[in-house]
């Protein structure tokens, strides 16, 4: 019953294919008084959900850009006398590449970004005692604190924010994991767990990250469960989650 579950206000940030009604999300419900999870719209390529990398990638200047400088040579390719079949053939790497290095990683700072804007007004309206990220929703909760937005108590499970920073570069990923280390609050207190035989984001980026934001983040390493971390959600997330609130 309601009157069972712990009085404490978390707010859930889920992963990119999950949704604000996913397992994790349910089973903090079950235990916690107050339970804010907000549905990001996010995904890799589905089209259907706004905020996916797939529209937000389309919607950029430099999608547009990719298609202008392509069309404009394929023109330019048929002027000289080439088929029509050709000319796309040899287009079509020409588009791709400008698309994979330029608008994608427009697309996911985009994405991000939105996330991150929509994850700010749950935390000025619900007031929450404690952050749960998960996989991209761990790279939003990072982006918050980098924001100076949230200095509260953190559990990032499996973050993927070294993965969204390195899908745009590598200097980009060094330069805002940098943002994030002098964004830390000196009393900001963070869990970071991860598995070693997570296929999905390497566990490599949650040993970057730990050093990066240093003593006020705890890294958990997880000789069991994959990248959903689902016997760790189940065995001792809500303990965790208390522990944190706590100061424990």
């Amino acid at each position: 019953t309601m009157a069972a579950r712990l009085p404490y206000r978390i707010l859930y940030i889920h992963g990119l294919e999950s949704g604000a009604h996913g397992a994790k999300s349910r089973l903090l419900q079950k235990h916690f008084a107050a339970v804010k999870s907000l549905d990001m719209q996010v995904s890799l390529y589905k089209l259907s959900r706004r905020n996916s990398l797939a529209r937000c990638t389309i919607s950029t200047r430099e999608f547009t850009g990719a298609a202008a400088i392509s069309t404009v040579t394929l023109l330019s390719f048929i002027s000289l006398g080439l088929s029509s079949v050709v000319s796309c053939a040899l287009i079509m790497p020409l588009f791709g590449s400008l698309v994979h290095y330029y608008a994608v990683p427009a697309g996911i700072k985009t994405m991000l970004s939105e996330a991150t804007a929509l994850q700010q007004q749950a935390l000025i309206q619900f007031q929450p005692d404690l952050v749960v990220g998960s996989s991209f929703g761990g790279a939003v909760a990072c982006n918050l604190i980098k924001h100076g937005l949230w200095q509260g108590p953190t559990i990032l499970l499996a973050p993927a924010f070294g993965r969204m920073l390195r899908l745009t570069s590598t200097n980009y990923e060094q330069a805002e994991l940098t943002r994030l280390a002098v964004s830390i609050s000196p009393r900001q207190r963070i869990k970071i767990v991860h598995s070693i035989a997570d296929e999905t984001v390497p566990i490599e980026d949650s040993h970057a990250l730990q050093a990066c934001i240093g003593p006020a983040a705890e890294l958990c390493e997880l000789n069991y469960d994959d990248h959903r971390l689902g016997q760790y959600a189940n065995g001792c997330l809500i303990g965790d989650c208390c522990a944190m609130i706590e100061g424990k």
